[in-house]
């Protein structure tokens, strides 16, 4: 492990990269999942497989009259630009897409950090709002992949960023 190599980890949610019954239901089920909050694991999970069956033929008519989710694409640009912008700096990163219903997985892309030596791993969830199915899961999917590696590089997770004075006129561009 290299202390000054910096890993980023750009969470996002992910979607589907076809806009098919096969990747757009199972999804749907991870989200639904995530969600069910107290009931109980195989009812969970049947409730969440029904809802995605339910949900899929909409989702995926948006998916098509749009040509397909931009999401991932738009994730991978902003990974790029985030690295281009660090490196230029001087700082020796690497930045990973990670997302957390979609591959590649938090857990993949934790796997792939500390498999190419990093030794400060930051998590920056780009969504939005921040709420307890997006930035909190995710940080918490980060600490959990974190665990089952048994690794323990330095780590920095940033949240609250969404607060920023300029963040909206960012978006509006």
């Amino acid at each position: 492990m290299n202390p000054t190599q910096i890993g980023v980890l750009i969470i996002n949610f992910g979607e589907p990269d076809e806009p098919t019954p096969e990747k757009v239901t199972p999804f749907l089920e991870r989200i639904f999942l995530q969600n069910s909050g107290l009931e109980p694991g195989q009812e969970a999970i049947s409730r969440a497989k029904k809802l995605a069956e339910d949900r899929a033929p909409g989702l995926i008519e948006e998916y098509e009259s749009i040509g397909g989710s931009p999401l991932n694409e738009q994730a991978q640009y902003q990974s790029d630009l985030l690295e281009a912008e660090l490196r230029f700096r001087g700082l020796d990163t690497t930045t990973y897409e990670a997302y957390q219903f979609t591959e590649p997985s938090i857990v993949s892309a934790v796997q792939k950090a500390k498999a190419d030596g990093i030794g400060h791993l930051i998590a920056l969830p780009v969504y939005p709002i921040c709420g307890r199915s997006t930035t909190v899961a995710a940080l918490e999917a980060v600490r959990s992949a974190l665990n089952e590696e048994n690794w323990e590089p330095r780590y920095s997770a940033i949240s609250g960023w969404h607060h920023h004075p300029g963040y909206r006129s960012f978006r509006a561009e």
